[in-house]
């Protein structure tokens, strides 16, 4: 069945990957973003196919616009990390704020369903547990962005709406860019070695929230969006993969964070999620050598000067 979906934080990096499979669908797709000249870009690759909402989230009376004849909700817009540890305030008037307004807006117009974009990071990322998690295991997060994730949870929860809440695992951008984009290495020094992490890929998170508008069974639950089994890996196994989708050789492991791992997540159990949404469609590997291709002929040039900005990269590690 045809419906009107609300889409925020559409053209970001899971949004897109979920304005094109709604539309797949057949539904109708209102996009709520910022209007900046990169959003403004992918925009218009939809032309008159969707309807574009420009405005701040954290105003209540954008909702008065963007509500109109909506069945469905899908929240992804947010603040992540570094910006949600270096700047609070900000994160708690995007995070929190803003999503209490939209439910609020939701219930006062009569709009039911709403599909909430959490993380992983409710769960905290010290890894002195046995996996996998499972969305019964017990909240603790350790950094502002999980804190801000689960006071939406809990808001969720006190309301009346038809709520999903999916949380999402360690989804960065497939498409590397060098000019403003995430080509920032310093964070992989803090991920030890023997790390586990579940990668998942945007486009299936974005499967998950599209196929999620018509799944009346996903109401009421928390599902995970990790890779499966095919996106598992070690600290060691990600950090390398992501250096060759450059053409870097492996760092030595010794410059790495040591002591208990510690990072968004762990493996998890998303039997429950596959089953209900079936998102799952991308292995590590695969994703990988996407980026690979989107890194183009540079690849080979890095990798030809690999040898020398191999030492010049370890250098930067403060666990060296």
């Amino acid at each position: 069945m045809t419906k009107r979906v609300l889409l925020t934080g559409a053209f970001g990096n899971i949004g897109t990957y979920t304005i094109d499979y709604l539309l797949e669908r057949g539904h109708e797709v209102v996009c709520v973003d910022r209007k900046l000249p990169g959003t403004e870009a992918v925009a218009r690759r939809y032309d008159q196919r969707i309807k574009a909402v420009w405005g701040d989230i954290t105003q209540p009376a954008l909702w008065e616009e963007a509500l109109v004849g909506v069945d469905v909700v899908i929240h992804l817009a947010a603040v992540i990390p570094p910006v949600t540890e270096t700047n609070h305030a900000l994160a708690n008037k995007v995070n929190v704020e803003a999503t209490k307004n939209l439910i609020a807006a939701m219930e006062k117009q009569g709009v039911k369903r709403f599909i909430f974009a959490s993380s992983v990071a409710v769960y905290g990322k010290l890894q002195d547990r046995e996996p996998p998690l499972t969305a019964d295991s017990p909240y603790r997060p350790d950094d502002h962005y999980g804190e801000t994730k689960l006071a939406c949870e809990k808001a969720i929860h006190a309301s009346s709406l038809d709520w999903s809440i999916l949380r999402i695992s360690v989804a960065p951008p497939i498409e590397i860019k060098f000019v403003g984009g995430n080509h920032d290495f310093e964070m992989i020094f803090d991920i030890a070695v023997d790390t586990r992490i579940e990668y998942v890929h945007p486009a299936d998170c974005a499967l998950a929230f599209a196929n999620a508008v018509g799944c009346d069974e996903a109401i009421g639950k928390h599902l995970l969006l990790g890779g499966g089994p095919s996106c598992q890996c070690t600290g060691k196994e990600f950090n390398d993969a992501i250096l060759g989708a450059y053409g870097i050789p492996p760092l030595p492991n010794h410059i790495f964070k040591k002591g208990t791992p510690a990072f968004y997540g762990d493996f998890l159990d998303t039997e429950e999620s596959q089953r209900l949404l079936k998102f799952q469609r991308h292995s590590l590997e695969e994703s990988l050598s996407h980026s690979r291709k989107s890194v183009g002929v540079l690849y080979y040039v890095i990798k030809l000067f690999g040898p020398l900005i191999r030492p010049i990269m370890a250098s930067r590690s403060p666990y060296r």
